[in-house]
């Protein structure tokens, strides 16, 4: 596996490990963000190609955990003509959290 660059420095990780194994928890998330999207199966494919859109994107602002005790960063980045905004949320590193077209 090679290293997922975001913001210029090494990502943290975009897996967890979980007592069933590893789960991808930012397409667990970015799947129940998409869930009522008419275009949640193009969502999840762009989603499974994060690696090679994700190094062209900038932050555009840190958001305020709602739901979290933590603040994630905001991204965008233009890919295949379509508009992606992702979070990573911010511990020690960022860590790939979900994503959206907007």
């Amino acid at each position: 596996m090679h290293d997922t660059i975001i913001n210029g420095s090494r990502s943290k990780r975009t897996t967890i490990q979980t007592s069933e194994g590893y789960k991808k928890q930012f397409f667990t998330e970015t799947a129940a963000k998409a869930m009522r999207d008419s275009e949640v199966t193009h969502v999840l494919k762009t989603a499974t190609e994060f690696e090679q859109w994700l190094p062209n994107a900038i932050r555009t602002r840190i958001e305020q955990g709602r739901h979290h005790p933590f603040n994630f960063s905001v991204y965008q980045v233009e890919y295949k003509g379509q508009i992606i905004e992702f979070k990573c949320k911010m511990t020690d590193g960022e860590i790939l959290y979900m994503m959206k077209f907007i």
